[in-house]
């Protein structure tokens, strides 16, 4: 990426919560919605935002019965969501 939004929104999120909860241990913070980029993802350290879209509908078949549809799709940012920085193209490659 182009930014250190993540961590550095990571990062906040940790302190606040330690501090909200000083007599807790252990203290994790994980921001979902990040989906790794390159030829072979599982071992990209590249990653862009991204959200999940979940879609759900209802309809008839010709015979009338009724079917329902559910769909999973991911929506990936071009720009960081936190600074408006637009991620490097050639960073995926």
């Amino acid at each position: 990426m182009a930014c250190n939004c993540r961590d550095e929104v990571t990062e906040s999120l940790l302190s606040a919560w330690k501090l909200k909860t000083p007599f807790a241990s252990g203290h994790l913070i994980t921001l979902d919605g990040y989906i790794p980029l390159g030829k072979n993802p599982k071992l990209s350290t590249l990653e862009k935002a991204q959200m999940m879209i979940y879609k759900y509908c209802v309809f008839s078949d010709k015979s009338g019965n009724i079917i329902s549809r559910h769909k999973k799709n991911h929506l990936i940012f071009t720009y960081c969501p936190f600074c408006g920085v637009k991620y490097d193209p050639d960073e995926s490659k």
